[in-house]
């Protein structure tokens, strides 16, 4: 007897893998273990891949998504997390102003249909890799553009109106300056877990309230700041002129009328002064400290609008051509903060 061949598309053993990949049954699972990138610094801010691998009884092991390339959802377990917050497949570890240098992040799994059956993982905060705090002025508000004006009036086959101007832009916030704190932190637990030291680092506007804390891990991390100032918005293009109705025999063409000007750039915004007070012993600090802080550009003036055209006459002749308006002036750029000012300070 001859069985007619069955062809599968790629479409369908996709298909046949999810449902596949749907109907595990977590009550035959006998241990589940959670994987997490050890190569990923653990610092505040970072975020760190993991996943999930469990083994059936006849021992099978199935794997999540995402950094562990299976086809099982993260989403089939439950969890528990400490210090931080899990999204996709990732461990992302909060930036919270923790003073306690030995902290920790902690992740309990299980099976959504295995309460019992649990793994958990305690991940030290080291304090190494790079570290960014941006808090850059934001860019001013571009003007608006204006349209062509439309029905406008004409008295003897000339528009009597021009073009309407651009809107000037608004400027780049500056930045207040900065105050650093900075001290080598010799906390022996944290010595004896890791095998180096931390700088504690506190920051502080001069204006407001605004601040922000972490350690970084000795001769291991680096701290960006970005405190540049904002660029100022873009000025608004002028609308463009009303062109001139053509002559009839009767009437004689009309001219255009002239586009509007675009309007100003906005100033960008300065960027801040930092002062560092730095502990006597902290002095390698610098090598890992790169400040960032231009003053912002100026924008871009908008662009004049285009001039009405003339009309036309029955015998070729043409009104006058309006002219185009005038380009905006561009902002000035903001001023750069001077270079960070030290000041040692001996315990």
């Amino acid at each position: 007897m001859h069985f007619p061949q069955i062809k599968f598309n790629r479409l369908f053993l996709a298909c046949l893998a999810i449902a596949a990949a749907g109907c595990v049954n977590q009550k035959k699972f006998i241990s589940v273990r959670i994987v997490h990138d050890k190569s990923v610094p653990v610092t505040p801010g970072a975020a760190i891949p993991f996943g999930v691998v469990a083994v059936n009884e006849i021992n099978e092991k199935i794997a999540t998504k995402g950094y562990l390339g299976g086809k099982y959802k993260l989403s089939h377990y439950k969890t528990e997390i400490s210090g931080g917050w899990i999204e996709g497949s990732n461990l992302h570890i909060d930036t919270t102003d923790n003073r306690d240098i030995n902290r920790n992040l902690k992740v309990v799994v299980w099976p959504e249909k295995r309460d019992s059956l649990r793994d958990s993982v305690v991940i030290r905060f080291t304090y190494e890799g790079p570290i960014m705090w941006d808090f850059s002025g934001e860019k001013g508000k571009d003007g608006d553009s204006k349209s062509a004006r439309i029905a406008p009036v004409r008295v003897g086959g000339t528009a009597i109106v021009n073009g309407r101007n651009g809107d000037n832009a608004g400027p780049g916030s500056s930045i207040s300056d900065i105050v650093l704190t900075v001290k080598l932190v010799q906390d022996p637990v944290f010595f004896a877990n890791n095998g180096f030291h931390a700088y504690s680092v506190e920051m502080k506007t001069v204006e407001g309230d605004y601040s922000r804390f972490t350690y970084m891990a000795e001769n291991r991390s680096k701290l960006t700041i970005l405190c540049n100032g904002g660029s100022g918005g873009d000025g608004g293009n002028g609308g463009a002129g009303a062109p001139g109705r053509d002559g009839d025999g009767v009437k004689f063409a009309g001219d255009g009328t002239n586009g509007g000007d675009g309007g100003a750039g906005g100033n960008g915004g300065d960027g801040a002064n930092v002062t560092i007070y730095l502990d006597s012993s902290a002095q390698a600090f610098l090598k890992y400290l790169d400040i960032q802080n231009q003053g912002g550009s100026g924008g871009r003036g908008g662009s004049g609008g285009r001039g009405g055209a003339g009309g036309t006459n029955p015998n070729g002749s043409r009104g006058r051509d309006g002219l185009s308006g005038s380009n905006g002036l561009n902002g000035s750029n903001g001023r750069n903060g001077d270079k960070p000012r030290v000041v040692l300070v001996d315990r």
